[in-house]
């Protein structure tokens, strides 16, 4: 009798500690859902839009967006109504479409614009640029621009590649 009470106390213990331990998140589409928290992961898939900073972002309702950040895009971005927001406690990122291009912007708490990237033809790259692509497996351009500076990135075999605006191909991604 001992013995299956002991045995009862361990299994109920067993139990109880694996229910309280955390989940693995399970990654489909790019995205990481844990405990019903979405958080999307930049990597190189065409879906995703290039982020010089390769932070997670959490997908949100607009309605938990700041007031200031929503104002402010607004006021910039005046008749865009469907817009996916995301954020991680220290950015706001919104997506959306204009003028038939993919757009996004980052925001800070603050509710400063910090970058914004569009969508382009490769057509539409400076020359120098298109100079260095020419004859590369590139696609996917997008003009992002931090501060006064403006960036081009594609994808060039899969490989995230920035280049300044005479065509040099970056180090690194641009850091805002």
């Amino acid at each position: 009798m001992k013995k299956q009470i002991i045995l009862a106390a361990l299994l109920a213990g067993a139990t109880l500690g694996v229910n309280a331990q955390t989940t693995t998140p399970t990654t489909t589409n790019n995205q990481t859902t844990n405990n019903g928290a979405t958080t999307t992961q930049q990597g190189n898939n065409a879906a995703n839009r290039p982020y010089a900073s390769q932070t997670n972002y959490n997908t949100l309702a607009e309605s938990r967006v700041p007031e200031n950040i929503r104002s402010t895009f607004g006021t910039s971005y005046a008749g865009v109504t469907e817009t996916k927001w995301q954020g991680n406690g220290k950015d706001y990122r919104t997506s959306f479409k204009r003028d038939g291009r993919d757009m996004s912007v980052t925001y800070d708490t603050n509710g400063m614009m910090t970058e914004t990237r569009t969508s382009m033809n490769m057509a539409d790259l400076p020359m120098s640029v298109q100079t260095q692509l020419k004859g590369k497996n590139a696609n996917m351009p997008y003009e992002v621009k931090m501060g006064n500076n403006t960036y081009y990135w594609t994808q060039v075999s899969g490989k995230d590649m920035y280049y300044d605006k005479n065509g040099k191909l970056m180090d690194k991604a641009p850091i805002k």
